[in-house]
């Protein structure tokens, strides 16, 4: 496994802006529109035609083709964008990619215990979990304790996929007992569903509730927590085509930590822990 995660402050800079034929999802603008279309269980986006394929975890899905763009292949990379738990099970189905990159280790893990993946595995960057409700405030919710309360509608990750994993860790680092009222297969999907007021509060990417606009809960218990993920890349084939390899070029050097840095992740800390 190579070097995680590259020390010293990062000046995130300008977010690029995306060229008119990227993917419709990549910008807060006509927000519920673009959140609809992106809770779907596979999204798939490219410049038109077949291109290389890199498939990427939800949450990435606004900043993928900004790194694709600063690499200067956009035009030769098609997305599919899934939790990180289904991406791995497209691998192993026999979907064609060159590129994988998950939203924790475990899963990343999984795919190189499997043999999907064959290149060198790259930490990106690291993603928190904050406390979110629609920006309307009409839930009083005031901290993580409130996501117990049988008389909110509360939405968490399914378990299987990174971030309902972290979600379960950091309840119960908090004591805490949640019977959610849905369970999501990716944090784009939940975070829709938050946007559009079907939910009293939710678990979400801290990038997800930036993107999104959505109302952060200041809590101390999950501030507490210190938990994280950490996202991984690897090439999918050790022969793979030059835009796959300028795409993981890109995107773990200082060009990519500088687009992750301006999409709101954390791009100086440390490995995730062990779970």
């Amino acid at each position: 496994m190579g070097a995680l995660l590259a020390s010293g402050p990062v000046d995130p800079g300008p977010l690029p802006r995306l060229p008119p034929w990227r993917c419709r999802l990549r910008r807060p603008t006509a927000l519920v529109g673009i959140l609809v279309a992106a809770s779907a269980l596979t999204t798939a986006c490219s410049a038109g035609g077949d291109g290389t394929v890199v498939l990427a975890a939800s949450s990435l899905t606004d900043v993928a083709p900004v790194l694709a763009d600063e690499a200067g292949v956009a035009d030769q990379l098609t997305f599919s964008f899934a939790g990180s738990s289904s991406l791995v099970a497209q691998l192993a189905a026999g979907v064609p990619a060159e590129v994988l990159v998950t939203a924790d280790t475990d899963t990343m893990g999984r795919a190189v215990d499997e043999g999907l993946v064959a290149g060198e595995v790259h930490a990106l960057a690291r993603n928190r979990l904050v406390l979110v409700t629609p920006t309307d405030g009409r839930a009083d919710v005031t901290g993580v304790d409130d996501l117990a309360d049988p008389e909110l509608v509360v939405g968490l990750c399914a378990p299987e996929v990174p971030c309902g994993a972290l979600a379960r860790r950091v309840l119960e680092a908090a004591g805490l007992n949640v019977n959610a009222d849905t369970l999501e297969p990716n944090v784009r999907s939940l975070t829709t569903k938050v946007v559009l007021g079907e939910l009293d509060a939710a678990l979400v990417y801290a990038t997800e509730a930036r993107s999104a606009d959505l109302r952060v809960v200041d809590d101390p218990v999950l501030a507490a927590t210190d938990l994280a993920t950490t996202y991984e890349i690897a090439l999918v084939h050790t022969d793979a085509p030059a835009p796959a390899r300028a795409f993981v070029d890109t995107a773990t050097g200082p060009v990519g930590r500088r687009v992750l840095a301006a999409a709101g992740f954390d791009v100086d800390g440390p490995e995730e822990p062990p779970s």
